[in-house]
């Protein structure tokens, strides 16, 4: 596999890990998303992504402030397809009962998270 490595070509970290599991990564517009292009990823997310790409069962990541998706094929068969959108958006009917839990966890001493 194909990993988040210095010096690897900007754009190819994920090539290997999109033919597991990543054909709606793959077609999705990065550079329009407030995560930015690709090639602008810190590596912790490349790290992320690469991982959930590769793996055969359904995975998603939440990244950032306004929590944007990331998720393999596998997790689209089963819950559609989300790719980079806000976890407000993404999960509208479940975000008001998930987002106190996350806020708690990503800012411990939140209240009233």
């Amino acid at each position: 596999m194909i990993g988040p490595h210095r010096g690897q070509e900007p754009r190819r970290w994920w090539v290997a890990s999109t033919a597991a599991g990543g054909a709606a990564f793959a077609r999705h517009d990065w550079a329009a998303t407030a995560l930015g292009p690709l090639t602008g990823w810190p590596s912790t997310l490349r790290t992320a992504a690469s991982l959930l790409l590769a793996s055969p069962v359904p995975m998603a990541w939440w990244w950032g402030p306004d929590a944007y998706l990331l998720h393999n094929d596998a997790h689209a068969r089963i819950f559609g397809d989300a790719q980079g959108m806000p976890g407000a958006l993404a999960w509208p009917q479940r975000w008001m009962a998930w987002a106190p839990a996350i806020a708690r966890k990503r800012w411990p001493g939140c209240r009233p998270c």
